[in-house]
């Protein structure tokens, strides 16, 4: 990555940029800390900060503007990554509610069910400042729970610098009884899955496949619930933390019960007997140079030292491992989530100095802008 360094005001950075006058307020005090872009220069990021909130509606606006006037005919993408520091008067719930929209839209970005979920949640402030979100207990929520909650902490702790917990519960939608609604809001859950592959990614064909199998599951579900209920009424049930709050208790719908409740089962770290596994399942794809990496380019298997290695704990007893690896081509951050039970077990091989090699999908992290690896399916540790 090539990057240029320099805390400037935004409007003396793109001096020729014209744009509305809404927008030139917004941004005329708005610093720009720096902007990176990759060696094919197909992209351009520009991390800003700013003392007051910009609704991320505005933030594509000016992202637009810039594309048409100063880099009109050709392909690069500029993408504007945001950090605050507010006033005292943005408490979290207060935050929350004015930053909402942009949130939805965010969401919508990369996960139209869980935007569509997130619309919809009661959000309330709980005791000790708790943020306490209620969704629609559907079908499909419980695959969505973690990945909005992964998302709201990120942008508090990332983006806004606050450091807020948050609870996630259900609540029943009180129209569930009627089968009719019930096919309606089912259609609209697969409806979302296959909407959500209509956007551009770079493995377009593993994604199609995953969205199928996901309408399929849901499909799945809605027989097995009508086939095992005598009440015509869905029955559900879901594992959850409980942290997460309770969908089933004493204040349930009468006669409601769990027909077909899922089991608490975990993956392992690793599967496979292969002696030099660390984590995932095993796999002997060739490598390739991490200088070639260069941009978003679906899965990948590179090799090399790890030369910084940290452990991040985060809610729900999980925790973030970050590492970076080099193959003396370049350098490249990976980032793999773990329950902490399983860490110790992980930690084992996986550290600063190792010779490893992975296997993952090379993403840009919406947060800091950086090319990453994510979604690591195995780490196999090597000679030096």
């Amino acid at each position: 990555m090539e990057q240029v360094t320099g805390k400037k005001t935004f409007f003396n950075v793109f001096p020729t940029l014209k744009v509305e006058e809404d927008i030139q307020i917004l941004f005329a005090d708005v610093e720009v800390q720096k902007i990176t872009t990759n060696s094919g220069r197909d992209f351009l990021r520009i991390h800003i900060f700013s003392r007051h909130l910009i609704q991320k509606k505005q933030i594509r606006l000016m992202e637009q503007r810039i594309e048409e006037q100063l880099f009109s005919g050709t392909h690069i993408n500029v993408e504007i990554m945001e950090k605050y520091a507010l006033s005292g008067q943005y408490t979290p719930d207060v935050l929350l509610r004015e930053y909402r929209d942009s949130m939805i839209l965010e969401l919508k970005e990369t996960s139209v069910l869980a935007s569509s979920m997130f619309s919809h949640a009661q959000i309330h402030l709980g005791d000790g400042g708790i943020i306490c979100l209620e969704l629609l207990d559907t079908i499909v929520s419980e695959g969505r729970r973690e990945e909005i909650l992964h998302y709201l902490e990120k942008v508090f702790h990332q983006r806004f610098q606050m450091d807020v917990s948050f609870n996630i519960s259900y609540r029943e939608n009180e129209e569930s009884g009627s089968r009719e609604y019930d096919e309606q809001r089912l259609q609209q859950e697969i409806n979302a899955i296959f909407e959500r592959s209509g956007y551009s990614r770079k493995n377009k064909t593993q994604d199609e496949k995953t969205d199928r199998d996901a309408a399929e599951e849901v499909r799945a579900k809605r027989k097995t619930a009508d086939s095992g209920s005598t009440s015509g009424e869905r029955e559900v049930s879901h594992s959850v933390p409980s942290s997460g709050g309770s969908r089933n208790g004493s204040g349930g719908r009468s006669g409601r019960k769990k027909e077909f409740k899922k089991k608490d089962y975990h993956r392992p770290v690793k599967t496979g007997d292969d002696p030099n596994l660390i984590y995932g399942r095993n796999f002997d794809d060739e490598t390739m140079p991490l200088e070639q990496i260069v941009s978003e380019m679906g899965e990948v298997t590179v090799h090399g030292k790890i030369i910084s290695f940290e452990t991040k704990e985060i809610r729900n007893e999980k925790t973030i491992i970050i590492f970076s690896v080099t193959d003396f081509t370049d350098t490249i951050t990976v980032k793999m989530f773990t329950r902490n039970d399983q860490l110790p077990e992980i930690l084992g091989e996986l550290k600063k100095g190792a010779f490893v090699k992975i296997k993952g999908i090379t993403a840009i992290d919406k947060f800091d802008g950086e090319l990453t690896i994510q979604s690591v399916t195995g780490i196999k540790k090597i000679g030096d």
